[in-house]
């Protein structure tokens, strides 16, 4: 984020913001099928969760995450324009990222979590993935209801969290299965991400305890693409069977 870049010189931040920009109006014009506002992914690996629940419902599929990601995305590129001295491109990025949280808030959240939906007729996807608490990466720029419950859920034992980490899906789940991929076993981006965002929205320690746990099984494990959630074993093959 911008915030820890200081030392990068203007020259550099040029070199950024023009692909960024591009790369943030392209889900907008090329992603947003059903023209609703709301872009989506055409596959589960679009997503980097390749065989995650969310996508047995047939794409395409409108996330929250996906919003929250570009909402984030939008914020940064107003303030590397306020930077370069482009005041009316960081307006109009701001005025862009307002808009879509806003959406996001309205049409992503069912009163007790936030959903994914399928585009068109919007019907709501399975709801049992961790994919769907991406939003909290927003911090403090989600109000303090919705990350309150999402961090409620998120720390809430035997639901996602195990002594090792967040299982990438319900542990007392239907679709749960420790060795499938993205129905279980824990993953180093995904816990990067939340532990910020659970220390952006004002709770550094949980953000601290899971990163403590994270380190501590891959010091037991070693470094490998996914962890078997309630072992911590590590696993460079997995064993991953597609449930179609």
């Amino acid at each position: 984020m911008i915030a820890h870049s200081n030392s990068i010189d203007s020259k550099k931040l040029n070199e950024v913001y023009e692909p960024l920009s591009k790369w943030t109006d392209w889900y907008f014009r090329y992603r947003d099928a059903d023209h609703d506002g709301l872009p989506e992914y055409d596959h589960g690996d679009d997503s980097g969760w390749d065989n995650t629940t969310i996508f047995f419902s047939s794409p395409p599929i409108e996330t929250p995450g996906l919003a929250a990601l570009l909402v984030v995305q939008m914020d940064e590129l107003s303030k590397i324009a306020a930077r370069l001295g482009k005041q009316s491109d960081a307006q109009m990025w701001h005025k862009r990222s307002d808009a879509l949280l806003e959406l996001l808030m309205d049409k992503y959240w069912n009163r007790t979590q936030f959903v994914a939906l399928r585009a068109f007729n919007h019907k709501v996807a399975p709801t049992s993935s961790l994919i769907l608490y991406l939003p909290l990466i927003l911090g403090k720029r989600l109000p303090e209801p919705f990350r309150d419950r999402l961090i409620a859920h998120l720390m809430e034992n035997g639901r996602f969290l195990t002594p090792n980490g967040f299982a990438t899906e319900e542990i007392n789940g239907p679709f749960f299965n420790p060795n499938g991929y993205w129905r279980g076993p824990i993953w180093a981006p995904t816990m990067m991400m939340l532990s910020q965002g659970l220390e952006d929205a004002g709770r550094p320690d949980l953000a601290h305890a899971m990163r403590v746990r994270f380190c501590r099984m891959v010091a037991r494990s070693g470094f490998a693409e996914n962890y078997q959630p309630i072992t911590g074993s590590g696993s460079f093959m997995p064993d991953l069977v597609l449930q179609l």
